[in-house]
Formats: structure tokens, sequence, C-alpha cells
């Protein structure tokens, strides 16, 4: 076999950099896991929201409690009618997978 030729202390730093740059690639695995998985129920609760067929109705122009009582209750309806909230979650899996 050929080797290459290199001074004595490259090597050991290279063999030394090794090891934290996977923990460095594990770690940003881990973070991006954990955020996909705090945001992907808002995300689907959002596309779900966004495709819901039932309009948003105003009880007057200014009222802004109401429209958020009843984007609340779309939200509750989505979720019931989904599975409960687990549901939020279906998916997620390809999501995790996509990050490796």
């Amino acid at each position: 076999s050929a080797e290459i030729d290199c001074p004595r202390d490259t090597m050991v730093v290279a063999s030394a950099a090794a090891p934290r740059v996977v923990s460095i690639l594990v770690a940003a695995v881990a973070a991006e896991w954990a955020r996909k998985a705090a945001l992907y129920p808002l995300d689907t609760l959002t596309t779900r929201l966004q495709y819901s067929r039932r309009p948003v109705l105003l009880s007057a122009p200014s009222d802004i409690t109401a429209k958020r009582v009843s984007q609340l209750e779309q939200a509750r309806e989505v979720i019931r009618d989904g599975g409960g909230p687990l549901s939020l979650y279906q998916g997620l899996s390809t999501q995790l997978v996509g990050v490796v």
C-alpha cells in the first residue's frame, strides 16, 4: 500500500478533530429533529386550516375576538375530525428521515 507523505503532527490533529466533527453532526441532527418535532404539528394544523372549507365569519369588521374564537373552533374541529392530537404528527417520520 502507498503511504501518504505528511508530517506526523498533521495526522494527530486530523485524527483528534474527527470525533469533534462527528459530535457536531450528531448534535445538529438532534437539534433539527427536536425543531421538527416541536413545529410539525403547527405546520400540519396550518395546512389543514387552509384547506378547511368553513369560512371565518366576523360579527363585525373590527371584532378581532370573534375571528380568534372562530379560528380556535376550526382548529378544534380539525384535530377532532383528524383523529385526535396525535394525528397532527402523521408524516413526521418521513421529515425526520429527510434530516439525516
